[in-house]
């Protein structure tokens, strides 16, 4: 077991960083091995090293304890020395034993009351037929202390409709693009264009670009979206990578405006390449900013510091078997840019046949479970360690 804990330390070191010079994504990390036999003493000793380690610079420190449960002391060790434990969790089971892992960095857990009232996170949206779950998808921004500007591609649904009842509400501008009208098909490298430049000319301190049928959540549980963006702030990083997870349905029973969080529990973690690469939230001082050069995957720009831990783009795309039939064959296959399939884009539906069942069986994928998905799943939500990527 203890080659079997090195061995995920060591990936988690490498993508951390460990004892290479950073990147706009890495920076450099600590990892330890923290036996149940420790004494007070030496895990002094050990949180001393680590605060010396961590004064100059932001320098995570991975703690990897040799059972499940973390050492009854380290908080206020930790706390002594200015130091505190944001995530904790487990290592991959290992037969019926499985290994406590905890995350300390330098700065306190963020909280809503530490975010100044002016701080201000946008998110914009691009909207085309999705009038079923568009008042949730806004409603839950709203929450989670996001506004969000509404770019509609002509839906031919009540989006529209839907988008101008929230203004005001949440909804901080709405457009319908592109200006001329609507076009045959769905070119997306000239929306990502337009979220380019509204996002350039938006006052707010960190930009989202969110598609509705997305839910975001930050790696503290219990934090939302704009006290945790404020928190990677006063980290020093600005800009904000992501973990996949992809929602199916596992029965045919959604109705228009119901909470599709709730209603789709089931889940597998992103497997198609573009899942593994989603920097798609940033500061607004970050200057000029290009989505369209990565098909929409990342925010480009220069002197780009990614936080080292990844936040949840949890991502529901087919909620009935109607529903994905009309996306998937009519507003998608139909009207994809020729230009941007030459390109290699918009291959993702292309196994997909006329008779498919967009239903799923829950015996093939996850349960997300609020109350132990941030513990059992540590090493993937924040690294994807293990993901193949």
């Amino acid at each position: 077991m203890r080659r079997a804990v090195t061995d995920l330390a060591d990936a988690i070191a490498e993508r951390l960083g460990a004892g290479r010079p950073a990147d706009d994504r890495c920076v450099r990390s600590v990892v330890a091995v923290v036996p149940t036999e420790t004494s007070r003493g030496e895990l002094e000793g050990l949180v001393g090293e680590l605060a010396s380690a961590q004064v100059t610079d932001f320098q995570p420190a991975i703690l990897v304890f040799s059972s499940e449960h973390v050492h009854p002391d380290i908080e206020s060790t930790l706390d002594e020395v200015g130091l505190h434990l944001h995530f904790r969790g487990f290592m991959p089971r290992d037969g019926k034993n499985r290994k406590a892992i905890a995350v300390v960095l330098p700065g306190p857990v963020p909280g809503v009351g530490r975010v100044p009232a002016n701080f201000r996170v946008t998110a914009i949206m691009t909207v085309y037929n999705e009038s079923d779950i568009l008042a949730a998808s806004l409603q839950s921004l709203r929450r989670q202390g996001v506004d969000v500007y509404v770019i509609d591609n002509w839906s031919t649904d009540d989006s529209h409709r839907i988008a101008r009842d929230f203004l005001g509400r949440g909804v901080i501008g709405i457009e319908q693009y592109p200006v001329s009208g609507p076009t045959g098909t769905f070119d997306w490298t000239n929306l990502l264009t337009r979220v380019e430049a509204v996002a350039e000319g938006l006052e707010a301190d960190w930009i989202i670009h969110h598609d509705v049928d997305e839910y975001r959540m930050s790696p503290w549980p219990g934090v939302p979206l704009c006290a945790a963006l404020h928190a990677v702030q006063s980290f020093g990083f600005n800009a904000v990578d992501h973990t996949v997870l992809t929602h199916h349905p596992t029965a045919d029973s959604f109705a228009a405006g119901d909470d599709f969080v709730d209603a789709f529990p089931y889940f597998e973690f992103g497997t198609r390449p573009g899942h593994f690469r989603q920097i798609k939230a940033w500061r607004q001082s970050a200057g000029s900013v290009r989505l369209a050069d990565s098909g929409g995957h990342q925010a480009i720009f220069d002197d780009r510091r990614v936080f080292p831990f990844n936040f949840l783009l949890r991502h529901y795309p087919i909620r009935t078997q109607a529903q994905g039939e009309r996306k998937v064959f009519h507003d998608r296959r139909e009207r994809w840019n020729p230009v941007e399939r030459g390109r290699g884009w918009h291959s993702h539906y292309d196994s997909i046949a006329a008779g498919h069942n967009f239903i799923s069986s829950p015996d093939n994928l996850l349960r997300f479970d609020d109350a132990h998905f941030f513990e059992d799943f540590l090493p993937e939500r924040l690294l994807r360690v293990g993901l193949g990527a």
